[in-house]
């Protein structure tokens, strides 16, 4: 009957509960002229109900795998909270305690003052420097995996744009964090992963071309928020990622958008510690 009306984009939507028209709507053969889309009915304690779509049913989690937008939030905190532990701080502590009283080093008073690897590798050397980006890295796949395990993939995107804003904001620094650029590499790994090998291609072709670490990163993540966009409308694979839903968009521009912000907020280089 809503084919026959003329209704081309018909979504389902059950009270805390995912569904979709499109099995229906194959089975009578009418894929031609109609698509469906997964949804629900998200009940809030607040507001009220609100229609949820896109999404895609997963007949693995309760109620096959429907919002509790609640359960969202713990996901995004869980995040932050593993975010902001900044592995450049941990490092220079354990550096300073080894160190000689001359030799001592506050990373956030030489080079740019930023808590990354790049910075600690330039400063502390590049074994305290890997240090400090498998940190990074290894934080932000946490924090990914944590929120798939509390809320599935909206949980998993939520808690990746989490780490990245813990990491550049951390609460207990005087918000005064990271660039992001690794601890949103980890989140990849886990939320995009095919899109991976891509990025580093492009981050070195970028550089080679232009030379100038600030406009190489903007340029790939203008690129990596298209290509996120991309996944999404034409629902390509995403390896063992959650489902390439409106989150990952989502995810992928709000990563963005913080590391350009803390690119253009970066202090003055203050110059390189002599080794």
């Amino acid at each position: 009957g809503l084919v026959a009306d003329g209704l081309d984009l018909v979504v389902r939507s059950e009270h805390e509960f995912v569904s979709d028209f499109q099995p229906l709507i194959d089975s009578l053969g009418l894929s031609a002229f109609a698509r469906g889309f997964g949804g629900m009915e998200l009940t809030t304690f607040q507001y009220g109900h609100f229609g949820v779509f896109p999404l895609e049913a997963d007949t693995s989690r309760p109620s096959d795998g429907a919002i509790r937008w609640y359960g969202i939030w713990v996901a995004g905190v869980a995040g932050y909270l593993l975010g902001s532990v900044l592995t450049a701080d941990v490092v220079a502590r354990i550096a300073r305690g080894r160190a000689s009283p001359g030799d001592a080093v506050d990373i956030r008073s030489v080079g740019s003052g930023n808590p990354g690897a790049a910075n600690v590798m330039a400063n502390m050397g590049t074994g305290w420097g890997i240090a400090v980006l498998a940190g990074d890295i290894g934080k932000g796949a946490l924090a990914a995996l944590t929120g798939r395990f509390l809320m599935g993939g909206p949980g998993a995107f939520a808690a990746g744009i989490g780490a990245v804003a813990g990491h550049c904001f951390p609460a207990w620094a005087d918000f005064r964090g990271g660039k992001g650029i690794a601890t949103s590499a980890g989140t990849t790994w886990v939320l995009f992963p095919l899109y991976v090998p891509i990025d580093m291609a492009l981050i070195l072709v970028s550089y080679l071309r232009i030379r100038h670490a600030t406009a190489a990163t903007f340029i790939t993540s203008g690129a990596f928020v298209l290509a996120a966009l991309a996944w999404w409308r034409l629902r390509l694979p995403n390896a063992w990622a959650p489902s390439p839903g409106p989150g990952l968009p989502l995810y992928a521009a709000a990563t963005t958008a913080m590391i350009v912000y803390r690119f253009l907020a970066a202090p003055p280089h203050r110059g390189d510690r002599p080794r």
